[in-house]
This record gives C-alpha cells, structure tokens and sequence, in this order.
C-alpha cells in the first residue's frame, strides 16, 4: 500500500508542475489543488482505504463516479477514498494483460467520444482530463508484475471550486491552437546531405512538423534523406502531412482507426504503435489488401522499403480525391516514354498514367527529376518520398506544404511607404542651406 500512495503522489506531483501549479503557488486555486492531489493527514480528513491487490472480487465504491471510463479488461487491485469537507480524493489501480498502447488508446478515444476535456496528453502515457467538476489524473505504466502487465493508476478529485479554477486559469494555456505551426523551428542537423533540388521542399516538411528525424545509433535530429523508407514511416507521413495540409477541411482528413477495428494485417496487431495510421490507410482503400488471399496471410511487410510504384500507389488516390480512370501499358508508353514501362505491375498503370496528368506537379517529376527510366520497383529515399508529399491535388485544386505554412504563419507587418509618390522625390539632389564660399 506505501508503494502504491508513493507511485500515485509522484504521478499527482509531476503531473501538476507540468501543468504549471507552481504559478498558482500562494492562491486559493493553488493551495486548493495541492490539498486535494496530496491531502494531508490530519484529524479534520476522514480516509477510507480499501486495498486487496490480491482478490479479484474487489469492487469500486458506490459513489465513484460513473462519467470516469474504466478499462473493460482490466482487474482492479486496489482503491483508496480521501475526503474533507468540501471535495472527495480517489485513487484506484488496475492492472491488464494488454499493452500500453492498446490502453492509452483506449483512454483517448474514451475522453473524446464522452465528451472530456484533455487538459494535457504526455508522450509516456499520461492525461490530466476534466469533465464538469471532475479533475481526473490517469498514468498507465508497464507493471513487472504479473509478467507483461500494464498499471493503470487513475487519481480524481471532485471539487465545484476546483474544477472552476482550473477551467479558468489552466486550459487557456494549454489547449493548442489547432492552426499553430508545430516547434519545428531547429532544422534537421544533416540538411547538407540532402539533394539540392529536394533541400526546400524537406526544409517546408520539417517546419510542418509531418516528417520525422531517423534515430539510429544514438544520433539524433539526423534525417537520413539518402536512407531507403520504410512502408511504416511513408504511411506515417502521408497521413501526418495530409492532415496537417487540410486542418482546416476536416473532409479532406484521413480518420485514424479505431483501437478495437479488425486488423486489416496479420503483422499490424492493433496493439502495434501505428496501428491507427496503417489501419486508416487500409480501411479508406488506399493500401489495398488482396482479396484473393485470406486475412489470415495479408500482410503488410511495415520495415520493408518502399518501392516507386507503391510510393504512386498511396499518394496518387489523395491527388484526385476521385476516381481513378484506367491506364494500359500502351498509353503510360505514350504518355511518359520510358523504356520500362513493360516493367510496371499490371495494378499500377492506371497510377502512373494518372501522375502524367498532374503536369509539373506530377509526384514522379518532383521527386525523380527528368527520367526515361522509371524502375519501377526500385526503392524510394527518405528524402524523395518527403518530395512526393510536399504537394497534394491537381494543378486546378491543390496544397502545398509551403500554402500550409503561408496560412497559419502570421505575415509580416507592411513595410511603411514614404508618403510622397514623386519617383523624383528619391534622386533629387539635397538643396544645399547656406551658399558655397567663393
């Protein structure tokens, strides 16, 4: 029981600097919040605890509040009531079999559907959600025991006092601006590996915050543009730019998966970190699934590189936003004149025919340059595939990260004109104001 009292401050503690308590050190809001996340044990608080991390039968009190979700496969261990006069402190943890993952995205899509307000979601796994007069702390945390286990240690205060406070003096803070550029303002540190002709449209990327570094031996913020993608991270960009492209058109977005959909691939569990994103791709059509096999053997190789034709395969849908019309290795021959047009999957003509049509826009002039050679099964770069997403549409109806960027960067202010519009005004000569000295 001291262990769990300690996890739980710890987690109440580091959660409230991150939200910023600190400022309210010395207020009524502050010393309100402190007393009722870390309440002290004094004759005037009544504590309740309840802890059998043992039995199964353990059930919650009759006042807990019904609006906080509860994993459904998760075991309650144990549960601790702290109360006062005027608010209620309860913390509770359960322990499951399943991932962390697969419990956070349960939480997320939870506070979303029942209408909570994410105060702040951590990296590692942390929320800090309000709901009416509920402040709610969650941690889920990987559990030595049992063996491969998940912790999810939940802490809530009910408190009409505080839940105002906090309403007022915290969330216009922290609630992102859903038109803010993302802290991208360090650049990749390799940006002079990058070919020249793709260098700005990385650099565009990077500010939108839709390309990621490539972390490898310890060397970090490296881009690694000369490095083959992998079909995980392509999918992770397509998705992240396309919806970053269109924030505003909530239409034009790709919906991330649900945690409980059907796996679309054997080898893409729902408890795999990209889940949501492959698993969107898979059900709006755009990584396509062999009907042919069973979904016991679809499979969606997630290291394996990407080759040119996969890279038309999964953009070129979002360029057109319609039907696709068919292609045949005749009119792709005519159409780009490569010398390997007889190389190209069947599937794919249709995709290389419809690229052509895109101009200069084309995906395959931007990231290849001119070619005769198209190759097609030739793996794609890190830095060619960011090059194929800095644009997304037609020549009539398109964005560009660079539009994207224009639109949620405020533009400088105007440059004062001189308020003469006499051309001769700027090359007259200054009249002298005394006479020259003869």
């Amino acid at each position: 029981m001291k262990q769990y009292l300690k996890i739980s401050f710890y987690v109440a503690l580091n959660l409230s600097l991150v939200i910023g308590l600190s400022a309210c050190k010395g207020t009524d809001l502050g010393t309100k919040v402190e007393g009722a996340i870390a309440p002290k044990q004094n004759s005037e608080i009544s504590a309740n605890p309840i802890n059998n991390p043992i039995s199964k039968s353990l059930v919650l009190p009759k006042d807990f509040d019904p609006n906080i979700p509860i994993y459904p496969k998760a075991i309650l261990q144990s549960i601790e009531e702290v109360a006062n006069e005027s608010s209620q402190n309860i913390s509770a943890r359960w322990t499951t079999e399943d991932s962390q993952a697969l419990v956070s995205s349960f939480y997320e899509d939870a506070f979303t559907k029942q209408q909570w307000r994410v105060i702040l979601k951590s990296p590692d796994g942390n929320f800090l959600a309000q709901k009416a007069d509920i402040f709610l702390i969650l941690s889920i945390q990987k559990s030595p025991l049992p063996a491969n286990s998940t912790s999810i240690f939940l802490q809530y205060l009910r408190d009409r006092q505080i839940s105002s406070g906090i309403d007022i003096a915290v969330n216009p803070v922290l609630i992102p601006n859903p038109n803010q550029v993302p802290n991208s303002t360090t650049n990749f540190s390799d940006m002079d590996t990058v070919p020249e002709a793709l260098r700005s449209l990385v650099t565009d990327l990077k500010k939108l915050g839709s390309i990621t570094a490539l972390s490898t031996g310890g060397q970090e913020n490296k881009f690694k543009p000369n490095e083959l993608i992998k079909r995980r991270d392509y999918a992770k960009w397509l998705v992240n730019t396309n919806n970053r492209l269109y924030s505003d058109r909530p239409t034009r977005q790709i919906r991330l998966a649900d945690p409980s959909s059907t796996p679309a691939f054997v080898d893409i569990p729902a408890t795999d970190r990209d889940f949501a994103v492959i698993q969107a791709l898979a059900n709006a059509g755009l990584i396509p699934t062999d009907p042919s096999s069973s979904k016991t053997s679809r499979r969606f190789r997630p290291n394996d590189p990407v080759s040119r034709e996969v890279l038309l395969q999964w953009k070129i849908p979002l360029d057109l936003r319609s039907a696709i019309p068919s292609g045949n290795l005749e009119a792709v021959k005519q159409a780009w004149g490569f010398q390997d047009s007889d190389r190209i999957a069947p599937t794919n003509l249709k995709f290389v025919l419809a690229d052509f049509k895109l101009g200069d826009l084309s995906n395959i002039r931007r990231s290849f340059g001119y070619t005769t050679l198209f190759q097609p099964q030739k793996y794609v770069t890190r830095a060619e595939a960011a090059a194929a997403l800095w644009y997304f549409g037609t020549p009539e109806d398109g964005l560009s990260a660079q539009n994207a960027l224009e639109r949620i960067t405020p533009e400088p202010p105007p440059i004062k004109q001189p308020e003469t519009t006499d051309p001769k005004a700027f090359s007259k000569p200054i009249e002298p104001t005394t006479k020259p000295i003869n």
